[in-house]
């Protein structure tokens, strides 16, 4: 199973996650239910790093965040509480369901992949469609990058610097993560560089389909759409 999910067909990938994004603003709670154990299960199958782990529950504070303002919205509005309760639980269901589909998205692929998927998507508009490309795979690669940057920034203030007060280590978290960010930028821009990845040739490689993917496609996608009517 780890070995079909990240070897599956990324433009694929890409046209499932769209399909998703939007069912799940139109199925019901049996539905998005369902996406999101389904999307649960890909995540422990798939055996993500540390990184999107941390990732995941950068999520998770974010999702808790939009349902508590759910909750305090309705109880202004004066809802009835379980009223008040099922729809933010609906709310928060469906953000999990979303932030765990481009989870998944970027975890299961390489950038390098999902950047020649969406040059494949693209390449009827021209050849100017590498530059997306590009700058996808590069936002897919820095942003677990920049995740797990602080966290580690975190952890050495918060072993060497105990006497800061908290202002004072947000400044120093601030600062040293700008400066390492930096230059990880440099490191990769010369990456880029060194081995052809800033020019169009390198983004318009062969990409054939393979029956396998094309049926597990057509399968899941039609399993997502039987999923939206309940």
């Amino acid at each position: 199973m780890q070995r079909f999910i990240r070897t599956f067909d990324p433009r694929l990938k890409i046209a499932l996650g769209l399909m998703l994004a939007v069912l799940i603003w139109v199925a019901g709670p049996v539905g998005v239910a369902a996406y999101a154990l389904g999307l649960t299960a890909m995540f422990v199958a798939a055996r993500l790093g540390p990184v999107f782990s941390l990732a995941f529950k950068s999520y998770l504070l974010f999702l808790s965040i939009w349902t508590g303002l759910k909750i305090l919205v309705g109880a202004i509005a004066d809802l009835p509480l379980d009223q008040n309760l099922a729809e933010a639980g609906f709310l928060a269901m469906r953000l999990y369901t979303l932030l765990a589909t481009g989870l998944i998205l970027s975890a299961s692929s390489s950038p390098r992949s999902l950047g020649l998927a969406v040059s494949w998507y693209l390449r009827p508009l021209g050849r100017w469609t590498w530059q997306p490309a590009l700058a996808l795979a590069l936002m897919i690669h820095f942003l677990p990058l920049i995740g797990q940057t602080f966290a580690q920034i975190r952890q050495v203030i918060g072993l060497r610097c105990h006497g800061l007060p908290a202002h004072s280590r947000l400044i120093l978290l601030l600062q040293a993560s700008l400066r390492a960010l930096a230059q990880k930028t440099w490191d990769q821009t010369l990456a880029l560089a060194g081995r052809g990845l800033d020019a169009p040739e390198a983004w318009q490689a062969r990409m054939p389909w393979v029956a396998r993917d094309l049926a597990a496609g057509f399968a899941l996608a039609t399993i997502l759409a039987a999923l939206a009517s309940f």
